[in-house]
């Protein structure tokens, strides 16, 4: 990749100029991103001159955005250092009147190289789980007509981001959709999650929704709740997601539960690949870290959650649980056939959070009573 020096706002500062030279905001810095064609890693090696260390006058919204591509570089070539002057930058972060997060997602979540291990506990991962000729006609579908109807933006070209928006659809509904590519794949995505709910018969809605993010974004991390928690807190009896191609970060489900009364120590980690199928506990904090390269291929997905009772939104405009309108040849003909899944291992992680500074004692993270006290984590 190119410098810097051929940004469009500024060229790089040197040691000796002026930190206000970086760039201002995070979406110009994605749009430079999306358009270069050159080395991820120049671009990071530029990333960790310009911000590391803490720079008081550079905007945490950047830090958001830059620390977590830093750490996926330096992760995968255990660049010890790179990754202690991440550390001392995250306890060095100005937020809210104060100076330092205690916490952090732990350095190690973000490794290529973890083992791994089955967690039908917690996240269950089926390749081909759908036939190559429905994840095409999805693909089609999606990138032809839904993202287009909706005005989708992912926030990478210098807008904002679409707000969240769903569909929401009774089973007996689905059951009558048959034989379409909408159909198809709501029957197949309901038949592989009772594999892991055996009660899933008592799911009588089924929320779907779908993403496209460039290969480095991410995706805060959060508890499902139905109608994004505006009128308390429910989970669904399970959540999937199905990865329509192999680009991107990867899902990471974690053992905690939005009641725990102690943070979780353990997650999984599932890598897209076209036709994979992850199902997890609704209940628990899930989200999803950069990709670690630059990608002209697209990261889409394709959600749904399994809820034993349900509301249709009464909104106008974009919203959670919108009743289903086709524009965009979802209900076009297809027959799916069998598809032979095959259950594959999740990556595990034995370790989620760390201590962003040291001498904390009984603050340490293993006394942390409340992951959801937020404030004093950082995480993507």
């Amino acid at each position: 990749m190119s410098s810097f020096a051929s940004f469009p706002s500024s060229a790089p500062p040197s040691s000796s100029s002026s930190p206000t030279a970086f760039p201002t905001t995070v979406l110009t810095l994605k749009s430079y991103i999306i358009q270069t064609t050159a080395s991820y890693s120049t671009l990071i090696t530029s990333l960790i001159s310009y911000s590391l260390p803490y720079t008081p006058t550079i905007s945490l919204e950047l830090y958001w955005f830059i620390l977590p591509l830093i750490i996926s570089h330096a992760v995968s070539l255990n660049d010890v250092n790179v990754l202690n002057q991440v550390k001392q930058c995250i306890g060095s972060l100005r937020r809210e009147g104060e100076v330092g997060y205690k916490y952090y997602l732990s350095f190690k979540v973000y490794s290529p190289n973890l083992p791994k291990s089955f967690a039908r506990r917690y996240l269950r991962c089926y390749d081909s789980s759908i036939s190559p000729t429905l994840t095409t006609s999805l693909l089609q579908s999606l990138k032809c007509s839904y993202f287009s109807y909706h005005e989708y933006e992912t926030g990478w070209r210098g807008e904002g981001s679409t707000r969240y928006f769903s569909y929401l659809f009774e089973v007996e509904e689905v059951e009558g959709r048959g034989g379409t590519v909408l159909g198809e794949f709501l029957r197949r995505t309901m038949e592989l999650a009772s594999l892991s709910r055996p009660d899933l018969h008592r799911c009588k809605y089924i929320e779907l929704w779908s993403h496209l993010r460039p290969s480095l974004s991410s995706h805060q991390f959060h508890f499902d709740t139905a109608n994004e928690g505006t009128s308390g807190i429910r989970n669904p009896l399970c959540s999937t997601v199905t990865y329509l191609t192999s680009s991107g970060g990867p899902t990471i489900v974690t053992s905690q539960k939005i009641n725990d009364k102690r943070p979780g120590k353990e997650c999984y980690i599932a890598q897209p690949k076209s036709s994979r199928t992850v199902i997890f506990d609704g209940s628990t904090f899930h989200g999803v870290i950069p990709g670690n390269e630059i990608s002209t291929v697209e990261r889409i997905t394709l959600m749904c959650a399994f809820w034993e009772d349900a509301d249709f939104t009464m909104e106008e405009g974009l919203s959670a649980n919108m009743r289903f309108r086709d524009h965009f040849n979802f209900t076009k003909e297809h027959q799916e056939g069998k598809s032979e899944e095959v259950e594959v291992e999740p990556m595990y992680c034995d370790e989620l959070w760390k201590d962003a500074t040291d001498g904390l004692g009984k603050e340490s993270v293993d006394k942390l009573r409340r992951v959801m006290d937020i404030e004093d984590i950082f995480i993507i």
